[in-house]
């Protein structure tokens, strides 16, 4: 089941597909955070926001995210 989300969660999601789609990888918690305009740490926890509501999961080695859900946002 996939829970509601904020707007900003939204917001970093589509950047995240976006972002996937035009570099052919997906974002670090830096990119996300610097084309927001926040720290890495505010990346993170929007990020993990989004993993506890089933959108997106870790990476393999913890840096990257995966997206999980083909839902449109």
């Amino acid at each position: 089941i996939v829970k509601e989300i904020t707007t900003r969660q939204a917001e970093i999601l589509r950047y995240i597909k976006t972002y996937a789609k035009k570099q052919g990888y997906l974002p670090t918690y830096d990119s996300i955070g610097e084309y927001f305009g926040f720290r890495k740490s505010a990346a993170a926890k929007h990020v993990k926001a989004l993993m506890r509501k089933g959108y997106i999961e870790q990476g393999r080695y913890g840096h990257k995210i995966k997206i999980k859900t083909k839902e449109k946002v």
